[in-house]
């Protein structure tokens, strides 16, 4: 039986990715596809002449759970930082994960 969301706002259209377990290749393709984009982002925030780039992203264990932000989210943000450091920017983030 399907949880109804936490928040909703009128009007707002949902998509949700339940069936990663059932369809794994699904899944990877999306996240993959997902963090390639962004990293093209990130690619463009280290050509601006910007010092600090805040990623808007705020991230928590409640949402996404920790196997699956170290399968797949830990290696974009490494990948991110590496290029935006690599490019003299100091960076923010908010990541928080259950201890």
């Amino acid at each position: 039986m399907a949880r109804p969301l936490p928040i909703e706002f009128p009007g707002a259209l949902y998509h949700v990715m339940s069936g990663g377990s059932e369809r794994p290749d699904l899944l990877r393709e999306t996240v993959d596809a997902v963090n390639e984009n962004t990293l093209q982002l990130v690619d463009l925030a280290c050509e601006s002449p910007a010092s600090v780039v805040i990623m808007g992203d705020n991230f928590s264990s409640d949402i996404q759970p920790p196997a699956f932000f170290d399968k797949w989210s830990r290696p974009f943000y490494r990948e991110a930082l590496v290029r935006l450091h690599r490019a003299g920017k100091s960076v923010a983030v908010s990541i928080l994960t259950a201890s």
